[in-house]
């Protein structure tokens, strides 16, 4: 588990490099400031000065807003935002929930009989996902991006799912069938940014 505070370092999080330190924690010996941050001892939480935030979106928008220097990542016109929107509260909702909580975590931390991945959990699991997987390659297109035209907070909310998806034994087979999103994520993976945090891990 981290959390990030503002001081010195390259955040790859947005278009352009922003100053931090990453602390890197385990719920033994959290730090004081996360448990009187965070009640539900949620991950990550920033800490900037005498701010202090939890939960991706809220962090994200407060980077984006407080140190952007570059292009935002909330799209400029009133549609494009409720688009990027939508696509972040779907995450949010239901694809998280789908390809994370009951299909990538079940494999990295099996709870299913003799240590097993629990195979009911991923199965179900597995029926939800190709609906929702076709149903972002239609809203990807011909485009690279879900919102506006250019890199937004949906498709960073989208990419670290789908490439621990495409980790897991069923993920190539699933984006098989998705042209339009991995096009996408193709561009997006060559980007400064997704190379430097790929494949890390607290």
């Amino acid at each position: 588990m981290s959390t990030l505070r503002h001081d010195n370092g390259l955040a790859p999080t947005a278009p352009e490099p922003i100053a931090f330190r990453m602390d890197r924690i385990v719920l033994i010996g959290i730090g004081v400031w996360v448990l009187a941050l965070v009640a539900t001892l949620t991950i990550p939480a920033l800490r900037d000065g005498e701010t202090t935030l939890f939960e991706t979106s809220a962090i994200v928008r407060y980077l984006d807003e407080a140190f952007g220097a570059g292009p935002l990542l909330l799209p400029g016109s009133p549609l494009a935002r409720a688009h990027c929107e939508q696509w972040v509260s779907a995450v949010n909702a239901y694809l998280y929930d789908t390809m994370v909580r009951r299909y990538v975590l079940p494999y990295l931390f099996p709870q299913g009989p003799d240590g097993q991945p629990d195979r009911g959990v991923i199965d179900g699991a597995l029926r939800d996902m190709p609906a929702q997987l076709a149903a972002l390659d239609r809203a990807y297109g011909s485009s690279d991006w879900l919102a506006g035209g250019a890199l937004s907070m949906a498709d960073l909310f989208v990419a670290p799912i789908l490439a621990g998806v495409e980790r897991m034994p069923e993920g190539p087979s699933l984006l098989a069938a998705t042209p339009n999103l991995r096009r996408a994520q193709a561009t997006l993976r060559r980007r400064d940014s997704f190379m430097q945090t790929e494949g890390t891990t607290p």
